[in-house]
């Protein structure tokens, strides 16, 4: 799995974002997609929410730059929200280039904000993970695609006290003990490796 770290200026916050394919950095912003262009990329990376009507509800918090955090910049049409909780919000949308971002506001306020993009051949071998912390606040989620949400959701339940999963996305809580994530290793390897670390 490649590595590597933006670190951005959100007060002294830094974000690692570790993604199977590449690493959001600094760029402009993007024009929206067509819904032909959403639908295509649903296909191609097997995410229906892609596919799905935009809501108001999909929209970022107005201080995240995707300008700051993805190379090229966001679809700002493709944008759609994944799960909104004390965890944090999470987003799933296409960059300027067509790959998949995995898209992550943490924090009080949701100030802290991260994203991780990737391929949809590297996607559809590995998922795409995003680890992002500042301070006190912190998150650790994973993307995967339609074809294998169930199964590894089934994997999550055992571990859910610490490990939730919501559709096509799997968040392990920072205090997750190194047990629950040898276990969540263990049980998504036939499926992925999601490269869950000890803690």
């Amino acid at each position: 799995m490649a590595r590597g770290a933006w670190i951005g200026t959100i007060g002294i916050a830094a974000v690692l974002a570790i993604a199977a394919g590449a690493v959001g950095i600094a760029a402009t912003a993007q024009a929206g997609s067509t819904p032909q262009a959403t639908a295509s990329a649903a296909a191609t990376y097997d995410l229906g929410v892609l596919g799905s009507a935009a809501t108001a509800a999909d929209a970022l918090p107005s201080g995240f730059d995707p300008a700051s955090a993805v190379q090229g910049g966001l679809d700002r049409a493709s944008i759609r929200l994944l799960q909104s909780g004390t965890a944090g919000t999470f987003w799933a949308a296409l960059d300027a280039r067509g790959r998949l971002c995995l898209i992550a506001a943490i924090g009080p306020a949701s100030a802290v904000h991260g994203a991780a993009c990737t391929t949809a051949d590297r996607f559809h071998e590995h998922a795409l993970t995003l680890r992002v912390a500042s301070g006190g606040a912190a998150a650790e989620a994973h993307l995967v695609p339609d074809a294998v949400s169930v199964k590894v959701l089934r994997a999550v339940l055992p571990e859910a006290a610490t490990i939730s999963g919501y559709g096509n996305l799997v968040l392990v809580a920072p205090g997750a003990s190194a047990a629950s994530r040898a276990a969540l290793t263990r049980a998504t390897a036939p499926v992925y490796d999601l490269g869950v670390p000890a803690a």
